[in-house]
């Protein structure tokens, strides 16, 4: 019997006016109509809230809700409870869905009874191309103790990190779950919602189909990796550490404490090319040189897995030779060598 799934698609949605028509008709044009579309307006000043007001007044497959700003988070919770879809798949207001994107996941779920679907996504609106390296094959499956593949990438890898990449079965999603105390996190929310989710699911399926259009912005990820943006990583990264001893995945601990370290190096240079002055740049990373975070990492990793040069840099951090730190990362950066340095691909 063919399974006639209802999808809720959610859309949070903050200052987006330019791209949201866009958006929204990505939905509209489905291919496949059993859907709902629930755009949550989190206190947009830009006029983003009255064009979703007028496709409610159109289309009946629509919800809205205006509400106050409390970031990503929040957002996206609220969207989650007001959903009454049996899937539930995640559309940033910026970007877009294929036109046979709810289709094909409605005949995954028909074909292959899974309650987790990973898809690719691509950079380009046409859909023409896949740009995220899964590192899986299509239509492979994940169940039992397959599921270890996916718990070892979503420890060490940032690659199934994105919820907008994925069809989840509602009721893998923790609901009820209060997450007051992440508001304050605004990078690397996808993980800490992916990781119940992957927790709980019995079939996961990947698809290599470039299903979502992800578009891209100019500003640098390098310039906009601030303090807040680092505390909320630790704050993620302590729920992480918490499923990969549930998981009993110890084996990646020296990739999660690899990940740490990365994470540190990037803020770092982000301090050191940023716009404060040198002063103020010396004393951030004297705090970073203390953090427990970064402490913690570097006593538990493996030396033995770092390149001379890299291990000097951050054996200088740790050891609090900071402006030493400092002359090498500015150093390197002029010499155009800074991403080979800290470690980081192009």
């Amino acid at each position: 019997m063919k399974n006639d799934i209802k999808i809720s698609v959610l859309v949070p949605i903050y200052n987006t006016k330019t791209y949201l028509r866009e958006c929204i008709e990505s939905i509209l044009n489905q291919t496949y109509q059993n859907f709902e579309l629930i755009l949550m307006d989190d206190g947009s000043t830009d006029g983003s809230g009255e064009v979703c007001d007028e496709y409610l007044a159109t289309n009946s497959k629509i919800v809205v809700v205006h509400k106050e700003n409390q970031g990503l988070v929040l957002t996206r919770r609220a969207s989650i409870k007001l959903a009454t879809g049996d899937y539930l798949m995640f559309l940033d207001s910026d970007d877009c869905l294929r036109s046979d994107a709810l289709e094909l996941i409605s005949k995954s779920v028909d074909q292959f009874g899974c309650d987790l679907i990973f898809f690719n996504a691509s950079k380009k609106s046409g859909f023409i191309s896949r740009d995220w390296d899964m590192g899986l094959k299509d239509k492979q499956i994940f169940e039992k103790a397959d599921k270890n593949l996916l718990y070892e990438k979503i420890i060490t890898t940032s690659q199934l990190n994105n919820l907008c990449f994925k069809a989840v079965k509602r009721t893998l999603i923790d609901i009820e779950k209060d997450y007051k105390e992440f508001a304050v996190v605004t990078s690397t929310e996808d993980l800490l919602q992916s990781l119940p989710i992957i927790d709980s699911c019995e079939k996961a399926l990947y698809l290599d189909e470039a299903l979502y259009f992800y578009r891209q912005h100019g500003s640098s990820m390098v310039h906009n990796f601030t303090h807040k943006s680092y505390e909320s990583i630790k704050t993620v990264h302590r729920v992480l550490l918490q499923y990969l001893y549930k998981w009993n995945m110890q084996e990646c601990i020296q990739k999660y404490y690899a990940r740490r370290i990365s994470v540190v190096l990037k803020y770092s240079q982000g301090i050191i090319l940023g716009r404060q002055q040198k002063k103020e740049k010396i004393k951030a990373l004297e705090e970073l040189a203390k953090d427990e975070y970064f402490i913690e990492a570097f006593l538990n990793l493996d030396k033995s897995t770092l390149k001379k040069r890299k291990l000097k840099l951050i054996n200088n951090l740790f050891s609090k030779k900071v402006k030493k730190f400092y002359f090498t990362v500015i150093s390197a950066y002029r010499a155009h060598r800074i991403l080979r340095l800290i470690g980081i691909k192009r």
